[in-house]
């Protein structure tokens, strides 16, 4: 198989520990020892391959030799494996390497079951949120984001973009296209109006060409409930003012999408619950 000048130059290149072979020679890109075999050293292995060859015999190609400790560069024979290439992924990083036999896999498929597109509940996504922010994330850099910013990637936020969505029915309140990309408008302005961020009456859907639109038009300061209304040329009467938001009587209803009737008429119930009518 192979001559003992060859074994003899392997094992020259090979440091036995209390445990693992180092490899010493020539290292691979993938970081698996490489050797040369052959009379004239012509044809390149990896080192473990070899390794496996001349301990416990020849090999089929399409077998893989692993190393069990997980060691790039080990070599003792103990410590390799046969596996199939079928037998490389869809394993936990814990269990790379090993074999599994059939009644392993069927415990995990079982284990997995029904977790595939499972969510989190909000109060789950809260605590998660709370786990990785400010200091305690691992890109903080002393708080030097913008306020504003930082906002819009809370989990607050994501809670209130995801109610106005479903509330909207995926539907732009402009054009009323339904689904593809959307963005979430603030109705009173994200910035001058810190206590409205997160209300879901104050919240509008808008696909992002009517988004980019609003705010071509309006600008994205001071922006409020008569700009948008008349961006989405609906006929308002202002019946009475508060300090959070305002009650609007739409008129008339006939002409509108149903769509945005149903807007409206929540969002005229949500002001009068916010005055204490």
């Amino acid at each position: 198989m192979f001559n003992e000048k060859r074994i003899d130059k392997f094992f020259s290149k090979v440091k036995k520990t209390s445990r693992c072979w180092i490899w010493q020679g020539a290292v691979h890109i993938t970081g698996s020892g490489s050797f040369y075999v052959g009379d004239k050293g012509c044809v390149n292995t990896t080192a473990h391959r070899f390794s496996y060859i001349i301990h416990f015999g020849e090999i089929s190609s399409t077998l893989i030799v692993n190393q069990k400790c997980r060691n790039k560069l080990c070599v003792n024979p103990k410590h390799l494996q046969i596996i199939t290439r079928s037998e490389t992924g869809n394993k936990p990083p814990s269990q790379s390497g090993k074999i599994w036999d059939d009644a392993r896999k069927l415990a995990w498929s079982i284990k997995q079951k029904g977790k595939l597109g499972r969510k989190h509940s909000t109060e789950t996504r809260r605590k998660l949120s709370l786990l990785k922010k400010g200091a305690k994330g691992s890109n903080w850099q002393g708080g030097k984001t913008d306020e504003s910013k930082t906002a819009r990637k809370t989990i607050e936020y994501k809670i209130w973009r995801d109610k106005v969505f479903e509330r909207d029915d995926f539907t732009c309140l402009k054009c009323n296209q339904k689904g593809g990309r959307l963005h979430p408008h603030h109705i009173f302005n994200f910035a001058q109006y810190k206590h409205l961020r997160y209300e879901e009456k104050n919240g509008a859907t808008l696909c992002v060409n009517c988004h980019k639109k609003f705010h071509a038009k309006y600008g994205k300061k001071k922006n409020d409930k008569n700009q948008f209304l008349e961006f989405i040329e609906a006929q308002l009467a202002i019946v009475e003012a508060g300090q959070a938001v305002m009650e609007e009587v739409f008129l008339p209803y006939a002409v509108m999408p149903a769509t945005n009737q149903t807007f409206f008429q929540t969002f005229t119930e949500n002001s009068q619950k916010l005055l204490g009518k």
